[in-house]
């Protein structure tokens, strides 16, 4: 049976962890704290999109939390390119150790690293936390819902959220730009999963797949946004630029032909959920 109080005690939980890794990260802003914050608050969001769902139409406080929400938002773009920026200092460092010709270009992305890393701290102030965790709770406890009408609607959102997926698995062959849909849909579905394993105790074994796909297409995201800017005309006459983009390249055809082989696997599982919904 699932009861309202669960999900009041698992929205404290998440405003706890995110406060938690948020001054962890200020006062060590490694790969590590970086990368467990931004899936802390990405965990966040999807609790916040959940509540969305299922109180907007009956509740106005929402409006001030849109307003806070995109505080998080910008903050997490904020750590995307903060995380990217590192993990392609550290690439670039691991594969052109003898090369000079990405001295000037890894010098500008440590100073880019700087300045983020600088700017964070203030950013962050400005979070509100205290204030989402607030109105999120006042949300909650302003209209009851029976145990049953919260499993309809966690239903009818685990349907949406699958059906998404599905969409965007379906439309694969429009383009590279449709792996990144699907790692979009599939980082969502992921994590209400989680929220309904870790807040309510409904056990998924999906988690595992969709947590394997989603660092394979994690994988081919990176390498795309690094093709991306060694694509850029300065690193056009370099040697060793030529020999890591057509490496890269490679790399991205491997694992996009390997992904198109799978991926219907990672439908047919999902398809169960739909079932269940």
């Amino acid at each position: 049976m699932i009861h309202q109080s669960a999900l009041i005690d698992f929205t404290k939980k998440k405003c706890e962890i995110v406060n938690t890794t948020t001054l962890l990260t200020i006062d060590a802003p490694n790969e590590r704290n970086v990368h467990d914050l931004r899936v802390n608050l990405r965990r966040f969001m999807s609790t916040i999109q959940f509540l969305k769902y299922s109180y907007e139409g009956n509740n106005k406080d929402f409006k001030g939390l849109n307003k806070q929400k995109k505080k998080l938002k910008h903050m997490f773009i904020q750590l995307n390119d903060l995380r990217d920026t590192q993990a392609l200092i550290v690439y670039l460092n691991l594969t052109l150790q003898t090369s000079t010709d990405f001295t000037s270009f890894i010098s500008t992305l440590k100073k880019r690293e700087l300045e983020i890393l600088i700017e964070m701290p203030n950013k962050m102030a400005q979070w509100e936390l205290i204030n989402i965790e607030n109105n999120l709770l006042k949300v909650i406890n302003k209209q009851i819902f029976s145990p049953n009408e919260l499993e309809l609607k966690i239903h009818l959102y685990l349907r949406i959220l699958t059906e998404n997926l599905h969409t965007r698995i379906d439309a694969l062959s429009y383009g590279p730009e449709a792996f990144h849909k699907v790692r979009i849909s599939l980082k969502k579905l992921r994590y209400f999963l989680e929220l309904l394993e870790d807040g309510f105790q409904i056990k998924q074994p999906t988690l595992s797949l969709l947590k394997s796909w989603q660092d394979r297409l994690g994988h081919l995201q990176d390498l795309e946004v690094l093709l991306s800017i060694l694509e850029d005309d300065h690193f056009n006459q370099s040697k060793d630029s030529i020999i890591l983009k057509t490496n890269i390249h490679n790399q991205i055809s491997d694992l996009r032909n390997s992904l198109q082989t799978d991926i219907y696997d990672l439908k047919s599982t999902t398809q169960k959920l739909l079932i269940k919904s």
